[in-house]
């Protein structure tokens, strides 16, 4: 059996079940947060519990209302209702070589944190070529990426107008034989920056640290899995193509 195979197409499952159902789960959250605010002040620490419970109901209506968010501008974009000169990228090439070696070397490290990095770069004819990746000591200066956790962390969107893209790694908060589940990029994922953004992640599969790229509507996996610095235009059956 191939995980990456089944990791990714239960990563696809995951971003195709109704967001409604969640928003459902969320309203009883909250209900639970309003019912039990009097046992808090009742019953001391036995109501910490429900205190646990009350702050997940507000977090997935938090990030609910986020991916209904996100499922919209989708679709905008998709109807050409906005538009991104990069949405017509057919491959991005990184000509900082170095860079790609240090997102990948850092990437193999397995920390149990999200990080990212800064992208510069611009379109040659139709490709996206990335010129510069910030380094460790160069992103932590910059101070755009903070509250790093094993699922999130908060990024400064206005110190972001200076560069073209970004760059994230997932953490294998489980195992990393279930590494394919990141080729499905969630929306949550997409709009990190803006439609003519370019941008880079990075994760690790049981064969070691692998790199793809996105924007607003596709997806980029390697030309070759001996060349990563050259990352294709990819539809669904090419992943799981790839992932072979």
């Amino acid at each position: 059996m191939n995980l990456d195979k089944v990791s990714y197409k239960l990563g696809s499952l995951r971003e195709s079940l109704p967001d409604l159902l969640a928003l459902i789960g969320s309203i009883d959250c909250s209900i639970q947060f309003i019912k039990y605010t009097s046992v808090i002040g009742a019953n001391g620490f036995s109501a910490i519990p429900y205190v646990g419970y009350s702050i997940i109901g507000i977090g997935c209506i938090r990030e609910t209302l986020s991916s209904l968010k996100y499922r919209m501008m989708h679709f905008g974009i998709k109807n050409n209702f906005i538009e991104g000169v990069n949405l017509a990228s057919e491959r991005i090439i990184i000509d900082d070589l170095e860079g790609l070696d240090f997102l990948l070397a850092r990437t193999e490290k397995n920390e149990i944190r999200e990080w990212g990095s800064v992208l510069k770069g611009g379109i040659e004819k139709t490709n996206f070529v990335i010129t510069h990746i910030t380094r460790k000591e160069e992103t932590d200066m910059l101070k755009i990426f903070t509250r790093r956790t094993p699922i999130s962390m908060n990024v400064d969107f206005k110190k972001l107008e200076d560069w073209q893209g970004t760059h994230h790694y997932h953490p294998s908060i489980f195992t990393k034989y279930l590494g394919g589940i990141n080729f499905y990029v969630t929306y949550l994922d997409r709009f990190v920056q803006n439609a003519n953004s370019i941008n880079l992640l990075t994760f690790n599969t049981k064969s070691g640290p692998e790199i793809i790229g996105f924007n607003y509507l596709d997806v980029y996996i390697p030309e070759s899995k001996a060349n990563r610095s050259v990352l294709v235009r990819a539809d669904k059956r090419q992943i799981y193509d790839y992932l072979s």
